[in-house]
């Protein structure tokens, strides 16, 4: 019985000692590391779930006049002349042609970066 249980844990430590192996693979990490990062955030999420994003220190709440000014509305027997002349609108022209961008590699939580570039 005592062999038997030596073997089932030297077992298991190849198994892991496998499993490591095989995760230092590029082509394997690339595929996993982004899951196993989701996947810690899910958990963080379970076991804390009250916390809240970083505030930037000597930041205030930013504040707005809740009343409006409204602006003087004409008699009904006054004429309204504009100052301005009214804009005409830009015609729109019929075709036009984007050249395709370079692609550009993107990983995990790099969209920003790969979309400025």
């Amino acid at each position: 019985m005592r062999s038997r249980l030596l073997w089932f844990g030297i077992g298991i430590i190849l198994a892991v000692l496998l499993v490591i192996a095989i995760y230092q693979i590029p082509f394997v990490n690339n595929k996993l590391a982004w899951r196993l990062d989701a996947t810690g955030g899910i958990i963080r999420g379970y076991l804390f779930p009250g916390d809240t994003l970083p505030v930037p220190s000597g930041a205030q709440a930013a504040s707005f006049p809740l009343s409006v000014d409204p602006s003087p509305t004409p008699e009904p027997d006054q004429q309204v002349i504009p100052s301005r002349p009214t804009p005409s609108p830009t015609p729109l022209p019929t075709a036009i042609r984007l050249d395709t961008p370079e692609w550009e590699k993107q990983d995990w939580n790099n969209c920003g970066p790969a979309t400025l570039a």
